[in-house]
């Protein structure tokens, strides 16, 4: 019997994809080079 994905499977889905990729941002930003360059790039104060 093949199931079929509810909105509610797909919001649980998609938060638990956007929780990952949160999680690795934060392993990146927490590289001061990769800070500084992104901080470079955005922000007037920086450049």
């Amino acid at each position: 019997m093949a199931t079929v994905p509810t909105s509610l499977a797909n919001s649980i889905d998609a938060s638990d994809t956007r929780a990952k990729l949160d999680a690795v941002a934060k392993k990146l930003i927490k590289h001061r080079i990769i800070l500084a360059e992104i901080l470079k790039e955005c922000v007037e104060e920086f450049e």
